[in-house]
């Protein structure tokens, strides 16, 4: 399960969750209408002729599925994902009272 880390500030919340190895392609990430934020992620890597045999493959996620459930003060609609240099960071901006919250699909870039 790839190792998470959660920010506030005074504007929003920030997540960023490590996951080396893998394309901004390979996640796919929703939230349900009752603040569950869930991040999968499944790649594929093909054996190639260089393939490394490891005797211990620790950092490597191919497929995983993570599920954190988001505070009531926070805009579902408008969330920041990014992908960068192994990790997947997310914005979730504050609201003052608790937003309705409705399903929605989240894309990486």
């Amino acid at each position: 399960m790839p190792a998470c880390n959660i920010s506030e500030t005074t504007e929003y919340y920030k997540i960023d969750l490590a996951a080396p190895g893998l394309q901004r392609e390979d996640f796919f990430v929703s939230i349900t209408r009752y603040g569950l934020l869930s991040i999968s992620a499944l790649h594929n890597e093909e054996q190639g002729m260089e393939a490394e045999e490891y005797k211990r493959h620790a950092f490597n996620y191919e497929c995983f599925n993570r599920k954190l459930l988001l505070p009531e003060n926070i805009d579902t609609d408008f969330v920041k994902a990014e992908y960068r240099k192994g990790i997947l960071s997310f914005w979730f901006s504050k609201t003052e009272k608790p937003y309705m919250k409705r399903a929605s699909v989240i894309i990486v870039y």
